[in-house]
């Protein structure tokens, strides 16, 4: 039986530690998402991995979007 990944949404996937976790993630094959709050700058790059999705955003448009969704 195929195994079914999980899609993950990590917030502050961009941190010291987060952006190694966001790593793991996708080089484990779940769709991997990640909140930030800016586009990245030259001393905080983007993670290498081309499965992770940067979604730049705030934390009150993500609670917006959200409700949204569920009404």
């Amino acid at each position: 039986m195929a195994q079914t990944k999980s899609k993950i949404l990590f917030i502050g996937g961009t941190g010291y530690i987060g952006k190694f976790i966001v790593e793991a993630s996708a080089k484990a094959g779940h769709p991997t998402f990640a909140l930030v709050r800016s586009p990245p700058s030259p001393i905080r790059p983007s993670p290498k991995s081309s499965k992770a999705s940067r979604h730049p955003a705030s934390i009150s448009s993500w609670v917006i979007f959200t409700t949204t969704r569920a009404l």
